[in-house]
């Protein structure tokens, strides 16, 4: 028998509308990174539920050392890679002499076999890149390097080595690690790992938390942002919190060529955390980015993503979202209580009861913006609307 969606009288049409509500969140949860043009427009959307804030996202804190393109395709990088680790080393030790707070390098400086080490022909400009974060450090700046994870064939996560030694890094130097969500408007901040050389799984933080915990650190901050109720619980249950994003123009933006040359460059990383990373063109300057990745601001690099994590947790701009199945159940409840409202309603009562799943969209929005809380789980309710719409006026 074909399902019939006329109201009032058949539930079984109603039946299939809150059937393809929860297949949609369920679905975009599962397998979004096969819908991007969905992505696209969740992004979008996230951004404007950010901007209803009555707190404007501003950008106090952090500071980007771009190798660009004026800088990666000539001398010294001159468009190698492995990055030129000797001219790391030299933006390392302008950046500290200009008064940075913490320096973070957003380069992957990981071992060319399974065992920490790199190739010997590297071996001067390693080390010299390794004196310049002692130097750093002993003069009371704050280093944090990036750390990769891959997953193993049980689902565990397991660390690549690096090119470095952990002992022979100086104490004051950590690692985070860089492994994104597939949803960029989440902010990574810890994960149970492996240890490579066997033993008891150990919780590892992100390159964004650890930033955030160095700078907190340095300037001797009593109230830490991972001891922070809502930080400290996804933490635990290794979830995520979403955090709202500035448009790109909105931080310091200083080009690795100029600090490399010192002169006032280096004055604007005084008191901030500089994070150091790749925003160069893959053809000699032309073609796409190094990396580029979407986010609620547009296409942006990686650098960009991990300085706006960094913004949102320091000031206190990040969301809680509710879990998945939360989400089905509370939309499988209110369809079912908007169309049983509809089904006893008068004629005019039904113009009310019409408004229902818009006024919920918009509680999103307003609950977004005033506590706090992100509820994902709404705008599919929009398919209840187009339903009742068209069934009451055709």
């Amino acid at each position: 028998m074909p399902f019939n969606l006329t109201i009032p009288s058949d539930w079984e049409g109603i039946a299939v509308i809150l059937v393809l509500v929860a297949a949609w969140n369920i679905f975009f949860e599962r397998w979004k990174e096969y819908l991007p043009f969905l992505i696209d427009f969740q992004l979008k959307s996230y951004q404007l539920m950010s901007h209803l804030s009555p707190r404007r996202p501003r950008v106090k804190w952090v500071a980007l050392v771009e190798v660009d393109d004026e800088t990666f395709w000539k001398p010294p990088f001159s468009g190698i890679q492995p990055t030129n680790r000797r001219a790391l080393g030299d933006l390392v030790r302008k950046a500290a002499a200009g008064g940075a707070t913490v320096i973070a390098l957003d380069f992957q400086l990981y071992s060319t076999s399974d065992k920490p080490g790199d190739d010997p022909i590297r071996a001067d400009d390693n080390q010299y890149l390794l004196e310049s974060i002692r130097q750093a450090v002993n003069a009371g700046t704050r280093v944090v390097l990036t750390q990769g994870f891959i997953q193993t064939e049980d689902g565990r996560w397991k660390e690549e080595p690096g090119i470095f030694e952990r002992g022979a890094l100086p104490e004051g130097v950590t690692f985070g690690y860089i492994n994104l969500p597939t949803d960029k408007r989440e902010i990574p901040l810890s994960k149970t790992i492996a240890p490579s050389g066997g033993g008891e799984p150990a919780r590892a933080d992100s390159f964004a938390l650890q930033i955030v915990d160095q700078y907190e650190q340095s300037i001797n901050m009593r109230e830490k942002t991972r001891s922070e109720s809502r930080i400290a619980a996804a933490i635990r249950d290794e979830t995520f919190v979403c955090g709202s994003f500035v448009v790109p123009g909105s931080f310091v933006r200083i080009s690795a060529r100029d600090l490399l040359n010192v002169g006032p460059a280096a004055e604007l990383c005084n008191g901030r955390i500089v994070i150091v990373g790749g925003a160069w063109h893959v053809s000699g300057g032309r073609g796409p980015l190094i990396e580029s990745f979407a986010s609620p601001v547009g296409r942006i690099p990686g650098m960009q993503l991990h300085a706006n994590y960094v913004e949102a947790l320091l000031d206190d701009r990040f969301q809680p979202r509710m879990s998945m199945w939360t989400g089905v159940v509370i939309d499988l409840i209110v369809g079912f209580m908007i169309y049983f409202l509809y089904n006893h309603a008068t004629s005019s009562e039904q113009n009310f009861v019409l408004a229902v799943p818009l006024a919920m969209i918009l509680f999103a929005y307003v609950t977004s913006a005033n506590l706090g809380l992100y509820l994902d789980f709404v705008p599919p309710m929009s398919l209840y609307f187009v339903h009742l719409a068209w069934e009451h006026f055709k």
